[in-house]
């Protein structure tokens, strides 16, 4: 397994994107790598199989849509409150928006 943090996190970032345009059934390894940009087996060298991509995936959606952990903290700190589950909610719907890709990825993971 070839070990580069930043090739791995854009063939995650590629592999997000051919979901949220191609469904979870266009996902292939020459998908990936086209969108990504890299060499034809690149995403090959990271992944052993098309499940073990899928299940990164599965991981790296949720890196990707959670919100940074000072937020999460301040968040927390506050007294439950009906302004809270409306601020909360309001994060969640401006985080999917944000990204956009990401979120259909989700669903698409969810049912594949």
């Amino acid at each position: 397994m070839v070990s580069n943090p930043g090739r791995r996190t854009a063939l995650l970032d590629a592999g997000i994107e051919v979901i949220a345009t191609a469904g979870a059934r266009g996902l292939t390894f020459r998908a990936v790598d086209e969108e990504a940009g890299v060499p034809t087996g690149t995403t090959s060298n990271y992944f052993t199989n098309r499940d073990a991509l899928l299940r990164e995936l599965g991981h790296y959606v949720f890196v990707r849509l959670t919100p940074d952990a000072d937020t999460v903290a301040a968040r927390l700190a506050e007294p439950p409150s009906r302004e809270l589950e409306v601020a909360l909610m309001q994060d969640i719907v401006a985080r999917a928006r944000a990204d956009r890709a990401g979120y259909l990825a989700l669903f698409e993971l969810r049912l594949e």
